[in-house]
């Protein structure tokens, strides 16, 4: 049963000078989620990649209320591309998580679930 839903959305523009200052951009990301946003080699696909983690972890914190560092929080993907959530404190919760693109902004849905 769903037990608490957020949604946040994000402007990229936003995030244009933050891609280039790590001590800015590893208060958002986890360290496993640095590896992979330093992979990437064009500037767009990072602005997209730090907006949506952002978007996805405000909308965890709206759907939980509890208080977190983003960087202890991962958004990763499935092998298929679908995202999830790492995160300690989740514990008791089913989580879902949707990301989506869209020219200037990124938005995310996060659904938490009661484990029966």
């Amino acid at each position: 049963m769903i037990e608490k839903i957020g949604v946040d959305i994000s402007e990229n523009s936003r995030f244009i000078d933050i891609i280039k200052d790590k001590k800015c951009y590893e208060k958002i990301l986890s360290p496993t989620e640095i590896m992979v946003f330093e992979k990437f080699s064009y500037e767009k696909r990072k602005i997209e990649y730090l907006a949506s983690r952002f978007s996805a972890k405000e909308a965890l914190f709206k759907a939980c209320n509890k208080k977190f560092n983003f960087n202890e929080v991962s958004i990763l993907n499935h092998e298929d591309g679908s995202p999830y959530i790492e995160a300690n404190f989740l514990d008791g919760y089913i989580t879902h998580v949707s990301i989506s693109h869209e020219k200037a902004y990124s938005i995310a849905f996060v659904i938490l679930e009661q484990r029966k």
